[in-house]
């Protein structure tokens, strides 16, 4: 497997609930979960050994991206997510 959790920067307090997580890799079909109440993620039933890319992505906050490999099962541990920087128009 592949599990983390997500934390809003400015919001520490406060469950990251609902965030999008897209778990992709080369010649396999995207696979899209959303957070739980705590924050946390999980995706079950990957392929030993291979390259993934995960992508975390929330209204108003600036995307993650990471690469994992699972050799084993995997915890990616905490993502934090910063607000998107305002535009000055």
């Amino acid at each position: 497997f592949v599990a983390g959790e997500v934390v809003f920067r400015d919001k520490k307090d406060e469950c990251a609930v609902g965030v999008k997580v897209t778990l992709s890799s080369k010649g396999w079909a995207d696979v899209i979960t959303k957070t739980d109440n705590y924050g946390e993620f999980e995706f079950e039933g990957l392929d030993a050994d291979k390259d993934y890319t995960l992508l975390v992505e929330h209204s108003g906050y600036s995307p993650r991206k990471m690469k994992v490999k699972t050799k084993i099962d995997m915890y990616v541990g905490e993502i934090l997510l910063s607000k998107t920087p305002a535009r000055n128009t």
